[in-house]
């Protein structure tokens, strides 16, 4: 999903996978981006930390 903003936009991403031990992965992701002369100039990206959590991990013991 994306939608326009007064200074650019935000859109939202299923992020889905499966971890090495088999756990599903399963996050809501966002991004939020300033556009200026159809560029974007900044974009700053928002998770779910609780639903990171076994990815955080899994990233920790590798």
């Amino acid at each position: 999903m994306r939608a326009a903003t007064a200074t650019g936009f935000v859109e939202e991403h299923a992020v889905r996978g499966t971890l090495a031990d088999g756990a599903r992965l399963d996050l809501a992701v966002w991004v939020v981006a300033d556009v200026r002369n159809g560029r974007v100039t900044q974009a700053r990206e928002y998770l779910d930390m609780a639903a990171a959590a076994p990815l955080i991990a899994a990233l920790a013991a590798a």
